[in-house]
């Protein structure tokens, strides 16, 4: 293993340890009295696109954990705020809207020095899978790119074959739904990331040859079975490649460079470092600030990308592939998104996309978990709702660990946008 891998291995489990055990981490950030003793969950957060005052957050954090609890407040800002601070969220970007309104609510830190705001960037984990979906479906419709074609045909050089089902071809559609056979190998993905804000040195191709050398990789016979898994997106960044014939920075920029997503990339490189999202975890009763993160993976979950650049690609879908009065995908492959891909394997699945319920309601969206990044986003298009939830914390990482706050917090703070937009 090499040694940039061990050290990230290294801080995977140190962090692990810190979550298991309640330990405090080297670095954080902990609430801080001012003397004024009286600073409430809706001084915590606006309603608008400027974030809340740092002081005010931790100020309203330090009270909840002194105080009785009483519930979240009647009023959107005062109960987001509230859920995040229950919820250890250092910093959280929300939004609900229909075609009547839209709600946004900003709380808590973006870094040590700045706070949250609409257009802060955050590393949104797997949501970044939709954006590659995007651009699978881009040259789906240039005719480059046949999804129910075998990936020996897209790139007869690269060997994607199941070594224990030979016969049985692996699609660009399965690696969408999670249903190709390949595995994820969390200790080899590992290998493939590195600490630090800079992007990846190894090429898709390499990653992919190296993935699928290793018959370990695979497990159940392509197209029987669903079986979540990152390092096949990682895979289908070089289909995005082969099939274009371009990299896959240059097709990114030429399918969603145009959807004007608010300064979003996939890529260090290209996005403005003093508007990123530091990472989070929960270290006692402050934050210990993580390490950004680079994957050779990446098109599986390295998008950085804003509340509102989050809500234009969900209005694009909600569309049917309009955004601003301009048609940038034909509905007919938006509705393919929303289509259950393979019901008898998974009733939820559509391509790439699933559906969530909010409410006892069908939204189509995705999450998205990494250390020091928990995301939700949602459409219905019945009722025209979206619903965002942007954090630069290690909630679902901690639900994993035994420690449900910061999932149950993601969850009540979903909820309650979607009832906000019923008595705004």
């Amino acid at each position: 293993m090499s040694s940039p891998a061990l050290i990230a291995l290294r801080a995977w489990l140190a962090i692990a340890i810190a979550l298991v055990e309640g330990s405090a981490l080297v670095g954080c950030v902990t609430p801080e009295p001012t003397g004024d003793g009286g600073a409430s969950f809706a001084d915590a957060a606006v309603a608008s696109d400027v974030g809340a005052p740092l002081d005010a957050v931790l100020d309203a954090a330090l009270d909840a954990s002194r105080a009785p609890d009483a519930g979240p407040p009647d009023d959107l800002a005062g109960a987001i705020a509230y859920w995040a601070s229950v919820g250890s969220l250092a910093g959280v970007a929300a939004l609900a809207a229909d075609d009547e309104h839209r709600l946004v609510v900003t709380v808590g830190m973006a870094s040590a020095t700045a706070s949250v705001d609409a257009h802060t960037l955050f590393n949104v984990a797997s949501l970044s899978k939709t954006f590659t979906g995007a651009m699978i479906l881009a040259l789906a419709e240039e005719g480059l790119l046949d999804l129910d074609a075998p990936l020996s045909e897209v790139m007869p050089d690269v060997p994607v074959v199941h070594p224990r089902f030979p016969a049985r071809a692996i699609t660009t559609r399965m690696l969408l739904t999670h249903t190709s056979g390949i595995l994820d190998d969390f200790l080899v993905l590992g290998d493939y990331t590195s600490l630090g804000a800079e992007d990846p040195s190894v090429s898709l191709e390499a990653f992919a040859r190296a993935y699928l050398a290793d018959e370990g990789h695979f497990g159940p016979e392509p197209g029987t079975s669903r079986e979540y898994c990152n390092a096949c997106f990682g895979l289908l960044g070089l289909v995005v490649e082969r099939a274009s014939g371009r990299r896959f920075a240059d097709v990114a920029a030429e399918v969603l460079g145009p959807l004007d997503l608010d300064g979003a990339s996939f890529f260090f490189a290209d996005v403005d470092p003093a508007r990123l999202a530091a990472p989070y975890a929960k270290s006692g009763r402050g934050y210990a600030e993580l390490p950004q993160r680079g994957y050779a993976f990446y098109p599986a979950t390295s998008m950085m990308v804003s509340l509102v650049g989050v809500e234009r690609f969900l209005r694009l879908h909600l569309d049917d592939g309009v955004l601003d009065g301009e048609r940038f995908f034909e509905a007919a492959s938006i509705a393919e998104t929303r289509r259950i891909q393979f019901p008898e394997l998974d009733p939820r699945q559509a391509l790439v996309w699933s559906t969530q319920s909010t409410r006892g309601a069908r939204f189509y969206g995705h999450s998205g978990s990494s250390f020091g990044s928990s995301a939700q986003m949602r459409y219905r298009p019945e009722s025209r709702r979206l619903l965002i939830v942007l954090s630069n914390s290690d909630a679902y990482v901690r639900s994993r660990f035994g420690q449900p706050a910061g999932a149950d917090a993601i969850d009540a703070i979903l909820d309650r946008l979607d009832r906000a937009l019923d008595a705004p």
